[in-house]
This record gives structure tokens, C-alpha cells and sequence, in this order.
């Protein structure tokens, strides 16, 4: 120990300065390669959690599930600002950081004799343990530990007093915030033109963005979220989002002969709404304060988000969602694990890459959505509307769906492992390539689908599943023989799968003795 206390007071002049530049430059690196480190982990933790077979234990899958979803919240953390007081007022404190190691360089090298001398005190305190002067040695001590201890009273003190100060420049009354609660929701003076009103509305949106983020404090987070909830409904009904479930109804009760398909009509009046400057601004106000809004503390369900555009990765997962409106929304690769969905309209939505593992999607409206590689494993999808919607490359694997609507659907290369379709509607619908095994088709409608290239295996459930002269069990099936359309039809019917002629027959037969 003393020969390093000797080294380092024969070095003293250059290795202060020396070390606290080391350590700017780790700092530094370490701030750069951050973002790199979490991409690799995130990548390590994404291949771990990601299986292509079905959650045979749930318990197991719930708990992978969570494992994931506490690292996003962590890896979210890390990203976001911390130690906002500290970094505002980090000039100060490191200036005088940086003067106090240059005076001390600066004493060493001008006053080299008392300077060996203090150092060789230190050194003897360290050392001489029994010839010390405990006097000096105690005198020693407290100006080496009040010295930092100082310091960082001051610091908390800088930081506090300037909390206040910034509380009181913030200090904004009721009176105020109601003032911008009246701009936001566009009762504006008409005496101005309707430009100006616009433009006073837009900024008032964004100033309500403020008092939503906590940044007025918390009191107001509550008023300004549930104006901006309303004005969000109102902005969907004004943009005609809501309209499209009435179309989706309208669409189902016209003759099949004579109707576009479902995906095609959504798309096209998706694609015909032009949203005004006031819905974007709505729709910024949402983006920006996204962790505030889906961080729990806010209620959700009914909330109205239509056409709302989010970042990919955002994260939603376990937020109770359930009656919620994303009619043509934007979550591409977001991550809904867990998320409650119950009942949701997710019209038009675009969800490719999307994580809803373990999600309730329960009578939901997903017609017309876009699910491509998207992962749904394990999520309860029970009487759930996907008709017309792309779910090609999506991992459902042990996915409850009973009584679920496909028609029209495009699940070509889909993987079902181990899912639940029992009573499904699959008419019309692109099953080619998809995976098949151990899943439970039991009673489902197969009507005019397309079964192509399907893998099977011992586990999959087909009775009472219901195909017609429609449902296409080979390549160029329009073309083929009677003889060869019996023949692909054969392994199929041999695992209890029939025809709607022969269901029809053998309900006619059980309702005659009731007659």
C-alpha cells in the first residue's frame, strides 16, 4: 500500500487530469455502444422467447411472456431521459470539478515541496498506524471526507432551489388550463378567421400535450386526458373512421354475386380519408405522450385511437384496451403482449410483425387487418371477425378460436400448431402452405377454401369439418378429373371431414322424427 501511495504522490501533477479525461472517454464510449448492446441483447432475448410450437405449458409460456415484456419496459427505461435535474444543471458542477483538478495540478507543480509533504502525510495515515498523530490524523480525514460531502450538499441544494424556481415560472393556475381546454376543443371567439381558429386550436392541442405529459403537474394529467379523448372520438367521427363498421355490415348484406371483397372495400375507404391539421395534431399529441397514455395510469378502454400512427416497438403490452377503436391505425411491430382487446375495433389496422402473444382478442373486429408475420401465440381469439384479413407468415400456435371469422382470409404459410378452431368460419379462405399440426378444426366451415400444400400430422382434428365441390385440395384443381379430385379429397375424408350435402342430409334426418 505504501508503495503505491509513493507512486502516485511522484505522479500526482498529470494523473488527475489524466484519469478524469479515462473517464469521460469510457463514459462517452459506453453512451455510444449502448444502443448496440441492447439491439444484440434484444436480438439474444427475441430468439430465446420466440418458439414454432404451440405453448404446451402454460404456465411456462406465461411466465416467457413476462420475462419479454420486463425487458421491453426495462430496454424502453434505459431509452428514455433520466436524471433530469442532475443533467440540467450538470455544467456548473463540473466546472468546478474541472477547476478544482487544475488549481490542485497547478499547486503540485508550483509548490512541489509542500505538496510531498501533504502527500506524505496521507501516506503516513495509511501506513504508520502506531506512531500517528491522531490529532492531524482526524483533521486530515474530515477535510478529505467533508470536502465531497460538501460538494454534494451544495449540488442537491443548486438542484433543488432551481426546482423551485421552475415550479414557480410553471405555477399555472385552474383559470388557465381551462383556457386551453376551451382552445383545444375549438371554442374559439368566431370573430376571428377560421384560419386563426385552426391554428389557435393547434396550439392549444399541443399545450394540452404539456399539462398530459405531468409536466404542470400530476392534478392535471386527468382533465387533460379525458379532453383530449373526446376530441379524438370526435375527430374519428368527423374523418368518417367510424363509418367503416357500418360499411363491413352493409357488405354482408348484400347478395355474395354481387360484392367486392371485404379487404378491397375497406382498403379503398381507408384510403379516401384525408386527415385534417387538427386530427394530426390530436394524433402528435398521442405519439408523443405514448408512455404516459399507455403506462397504466390513465384509462383506456372506449378510447378512440383511429388512423393513430405509433413508432415501431411501442410498447402496449398488458394495456387494458379492451372497447377501444383502432380503425386504421398504424402499430406495425408494436408489442401487445398480454394486452386486453376484448371486444376492440381493429378495422384496416396495420399490426405486420406485431407481438400480441397471449393477448384477449375476443370478439374482435379485425376485418381487413394486416397480421403478416405477426405473433399471436397462445392469444383468445374466441368469435373473433377476421374476415379478409392477411395473416400470411403469422405465428398463432396454440391459439384459442373457436367460432372465429375467417372468410376471405389469407393465411397462406400460417402456423397453428396446437391451435383451437373448432366451429371456425374458414370459407373462402387461403390456408395454402399453412401448418397444420395438432391443431383442432373440429365442425369448421371449409367452404371454397383453399387447402394447398397444408401439413398435417396425427394430432389434427377434421371431424365434422365441412369442405364443398369449392374447397381446393391440390394444385389446379379447376382442371383436374372428378377421379383426381376424389383421390386428394380421400386422406381428408378419412379423418372424419364431409361434405355439406352429406352434413345437410344428416340434419335433415335428426330434425324429421322431431317433426
Amino acid at each position: 500500500m505504501s508503495e503505491i501511495i509513493a507512486f502516485l504522490s511522484d505522479q500526482w501533477p498529470w494523473l488527475m487530469p489524466l484519469a478524469f479525461a479515462v473517464l469521460v472517454a469510457l463514459v462517452t464510449k459506453l453512451k455510444a455502444r449502448s444502443a448496440s448492446i441492447i439491439r444484440w441483447l434484444e436480438k439474444k432475448a427475441a430468439a430465446h422467447a420466440v418458439a414454432h410450437m404451440p405453448p404446451s405449458n402454460q404456465t411456462r409460456f406465461a411466465r416467457r411472456i413476462n420475462r419479454r415484456v420486463t425487458w421491453l419496459r426495462l430496454k424502453d427505461w434505459w431509452s428514455q431521459p433520466k436524471f433530469d435535474m442532475v443533467r440540467e444543471h450538470w455544467p456548473r458542477p463540473t466546472l468546478i470539478l474541472l477547476t478544482a483538478v487544475v488549481v490542485l495540478s497547478l499547486i503540485l507543480r508550483m509548490f512541489p515541496g509542500e505538496s510531498e509533504g501533504f502527500l506524505k502525510q496521507i501516506q503516513k495515515l495509511f501506513s504508520e498506524r502506531d506512531d500517528m498523530d491522531w490529532r492531524a490524523a482526524t483533521q486530515m480525514l474530515l477535510v478529505l471526507l467533508g470536502l465531497p460531502i460538501g460538494f454534494m450538499l451544495w449540488l442537491f441544494r443548486d438542484i433543488h432551489v432551481n426546482a423551485v424556481l421552475e415550479n414557480q415560472r410553471k405555477d399555472v393556475n385552474l383559470k388557465e388550463f381551462q383556457e386551453i381546454q376551451l382552445r383545444a376543443a375549438g371554442a374559439i371567439d368566431e370573430k376571428f378567421p377560421e384560419g386563426a381558429r385552426e391554428s389557435l386550436q393547434i396550439a392549444a392541442t399541443h399545450q394540452l400535450a404539456g399539462f398530459l405529459g405531468g409536466e404542470y403537474g400530476k392534478s392535471f394529467q386527468r382533465p387533460a386526458w379525458e379532453l383530449l379523448r373526446a376530441r379524438l372520438l370526435a375527430s374519428s367521427q368527423a374523418m368518417e373512421y367510424q363509418e367503416i363498421p357500418a360499411l363491413i355490415t352493409a357488405w354482408h348484406e348484400v347478395d355474395p354475386a354481387l360484392r367486392k371483397p371485404l379487404r378491397a372495400e375497406i382498403t379503398g375507404a381507408l384510403g379516401a380519408i384525408t386527415k385534417d391539421s387538427i386530427c394530426k395534431a390530436q394524433h402528435d399529441a398521442v405519439r408523443d405522450k405514448r408512455r404516459t397514455i399507455f403506462g397504466g395510469a390513465l384509462p383506456l378502454s372506449d378510447t378512440v385511437f383511429d388512423g393513430i400512427e405509433l413508432p415501431v416497438h411501442t410498447l402496449l403490452a398488458s394495456s387494458a384496451l379492451q372497447r377501444c377503436s383502432f380503425i386504421g391505425a398504424k402499430l406495425e411491430d408494436a408489442h401487445l403482449e398480454g394486452a386486453n382487446l376484448l371486444d376492440a375495433h381493429l378495422e384496416g389496422i396495420n399490426l405486420l410483425y406485431a407481438h400480441l402473444e397471449g393477448a384477449n382478442l375476443c370478439r374482435a373486429h379485425l376485418e381487413g387487418a394486416y397480421l403478416g408475420g405477426a405473433h399471436l401465440e397462445g392469444a383468445h381469439l374466441v368469435g373473433a371477425h377476421l374476415e379478409g384479413a392477411i395473416l400470411g407468415s403469422a405465428h398463432l400456435q396454440g391459439a384459442i378460436m373457436p367460432v372465429a371469422h375467417l372468410q376471405g382470409a389469407i393465411l397462406s404459410g400460417v402456423h397453428l400448431e396446437g391451435a383451437i378452431l373448432t366451429v371456425a368460419h374458414l370459407e373462402g379462405a387461403d390456408l395454402g402452405g399453412a401448418h397444420l399440426e395438432g391443431t383442432d378444426l373440429r365442425g369448421a366451415h371449409l367452404e371454397g377454401a383453399s387447402l394447398v400444400d397444408v401439413q398435417l400430422d396425427d394430432n389434427t382434428l377434421l371431424t365434422d369439418a365441412a369442405f364443398d365441390d369449392a374447397t381446393q385440395f391440390a394444385h389446379g384443381w379447376a382442371i383436374l378429373s372428378d377421379e383426381e379430385k376424389a383421390k386428394a379429397r380421400g386422406p381428408w375424408i378419412g379423418r372424419g371431414m364431409k361434405h355439406t350435402d352429406q352434413i345437410a342430409e344428416k340434419r335433415a334426418a335428426k330434425a324429421a322424427p322431431a317433426a
